[in-house]
């Protein structure tokens, strides 16, 4: 009986290596981080930006410049598009399966998940997480990108 609990033990212990995470899965990890650190760049952007636009309309106003007034507007529009954007990408943002959660939600809303969209992403191929994650990196970048083209 002793050498049952032994042997037990001794492939229970062996299996647990069993359980890594794949190199494409911890790939998909990292280039995750990597969208939420540009994330962050995008949410102080963000605000400098806000704060920019609208401290040179009110100017712009103020000296009776309507013109250059009506192109600030126009970047104030582009900018809520960026914003949209922005947000859709923050609502549609999927973890890696089995990722320990790392981000910080800013204390702006409770920290839940959503079952329903870690149940269809644990489900599919490493590769196809590894995608997923590629393509949200991308879109974040592209809306940097755009963020910064307002300046």
């Amino acid at each position: 009986m002793k050498y049952i609990v032994i042997t037990f033990l001794a492939l229970a212990l062996a299996s647990c290596g069993e359980n890594e995470r794949s190199e494409t899965l911890k790939k998909a990890e990292a280039i995750h981080l990597e969208a939420l650190e540009i994330s962050k760049s995008v949410d102080s952007k963000l605000a400098d930006v806000t704060a920019e636009l609208q401290d040179a309309s009110g100017y712009l106003i103020a000296q009776g410049d309507t013109v250059a007034a009506e192109q600030i507007d126009l970047k104030m529009q582009q900018l809520h598009a960026i914003t949209d954007a922005y947000q859709t990408w923050k609502d549609n943002l999927a973890e890696v399966p089995g990722m320990a959660c790392t981000h910080d939600h800013d204390g702006d809303h409770e920290h839940s998940h959503d079952h329903a969209k870690e149940a269809l992403l644990s489900g599919l191929s490493d590769e196809d997480n590894l995608k997923i994650q590629e393509e949200q990196k991308n879109a974040i970048e592209s809306i940097f990108a755009q963020l910064i083209g307002l300046e």
